[in-house]
């Protein structure tokens, strides 16, 4: 909830010129729990609590436009990402997912999937976010 309350504060502020990129939402973060929720042993009520929290706020966001980072390239171990995920089939199963669940919920939001080098993802988001400012 705690991003969520920072990303609407953001979003409603005189701050804010037109323009926020989230890294993240609702349906992002029950795919992690997803993730590593799958081999932990879980009473049904803490999934069932969850997934209502999820649905929950999931309808309370409003985006204009999804930038789908596809997992191209090498997972870079910074010191604060998680390693478990850095092999390529868990990754893609991960992204797959993500995908699944965004085809499900997020249907009606425009789409774009970044599957390029850091530049060509750089200039595809600049023309889809360029498309949004046209359509208003």
């Amino acid at each position: 909830m705690g991003q969520y309350d920072q990303t609407s504060k953001l979003i409603d502020s005189n701050a804010n010129r037109g323009l926020v990129i989230a890294d993240t939402n609702s349906l992002v973060t029950k795919g992690y729990y997803d993730y590593y929720m799958e081999t932990e042993e879980q009473g049904d009520l803490s999934g069932e609590t969850f997934d209502n929290l999820f649905v929950s706020i999931l309808a309370k966001e409003k985006w204009d436009l999804i930038l789908f980072v596809q997992p191209v390239g090498s997972y870079v171990n910074d010191g604060f990402r998680d390693m478990t995920m850095a092999e390529d089939h868990i990754r893609y199963s991960f992204s797959q997912h993500l995908d699944q669940m965004r085809e499900r919920y997020l249907t009606t939001i425009p789409l774009v999937y970044l599957e390029e080098d850091y530049l060509g993802n750089y200039e595809a988001a600049k023309v889809a976010i360029d498309a949004i400012y046209q359509a208003d």
